[in-house]
């Protein structure tokens, strides 16, 4: 499995499926923060790929989610995304 989908995967695992368990019928928003990823998986070293696996179009689409905000650098310790799951 590449570097990106094991970081895509743990975001939905840890951040969208506990959301959809609950089974709301409005979306809510979740905000997920590039460092708190990379610590979780150890990829500090590595926050150009943590950022580029969470920017894809791909990766909201597959999901079912809408990105409503991202703020912070093309890469970095301090991008924040905010999806409505």
């Amino acid at each position: 499995m590449k570097e990106a989908d094991t970081i895509r995967d743990h975001v939905v695992s840890t951040r969208f499926e506990p959301i959809r368990q609950q089974k709301s019928p409005k979306r809510i928003l979740v905000t997920v923060r590039s460092i708190d990823v990379a610590r979780e998986l150890q990829l500090e070293h590595n926050m150009p790929n943590v950022c580029g696996a969470l920017d894809r179009e791909i990766f909201r689409e597959e999901n079912n989610v809408y990105l409503k905000s991202r703020t912070g650098p093309k890469a970095g310790r301090t991008v924040v995304w905010e999806f409505l799951v």
